[in-house]
């Protein structure tokens, strides 16, 4: 949609709401999915297996311990390798280039830790999920839901649009669409 905006191909206001559907939408879609992972499985929160715990400790160090300013560093960083994911996948001419052209820059956002704000919002609210609702969620998780949305989702969401709206979409768009 950057690259549309910059040849003048979509307004800003078909750009917002084109994001704002796609979010409100993936938001939506992911916390039904982790709903039903966590009520309709059966899945007893009241019992405390590896997995859940694992889980509560990866949404901590997501929220709690980094700054915003890192997260929205992380956001840049991953939603940049996922834009040039995408776009060296267009590049490639078989499927075997597509699929290395995908999974390299993938690997490489998971495996440093980088931000995505679709990924945070099943996460998080999986992991507040299993730690169960109705307990002190700041006692037993570290975090709430609304301290999940101003001090991860908002940081990453806005990293996320600049490292792919700007660093892959406005500069590709810039030097290869012209």
């Amino acid at each position: 949609m950057a690259v549309g905006l910059f040849k003048r191909r979509v307004t800003i206001l078909q750009l917002l709401q084109s994001w704002f559907l796609s979010y409100i939408g993936n938001f939506i879609g992911s916390v039904f999915t982790a709903t039903v992972l966590v009520w309709l499985a059966g899945i007893n929160v009241a019992t405390k297996e590896s997995w859940q715990d694992y889980l509560i400790h990866t949404a901590n160090s997501k929220v709690v311990d980094p700054t915003w300013v890192n997260l929205f560093l992380r956001g840049i960083g991953c939603n940049w390798l996922v834009c040039l994911a995408v776009f060296m996948s267009l590049g490639a001419q078989d499927s075997m280039g597509k699929i290395a052209s995908i999974y390299i820059p993938i690997t490489i956002f998971i495996t440093v830790s980088y931000e995505h704000c679709i990924a945070n919002q099943f996460t998080m609210p999986l992991s507040l999920m299993v730690s169960g609702w109705g307990q002190n969620l700041t006692e037993h998780v570290g975090f709430d839901f609304w301290m999940f949305l101003w001090k991860n989702l908002l940081p990453v969401t806005l990293g996320n649009i600049v490292g792919g709206g700007v660093f892959v979409g406005m500069v590709y768009g810039y030097v290869f669409l012209i």
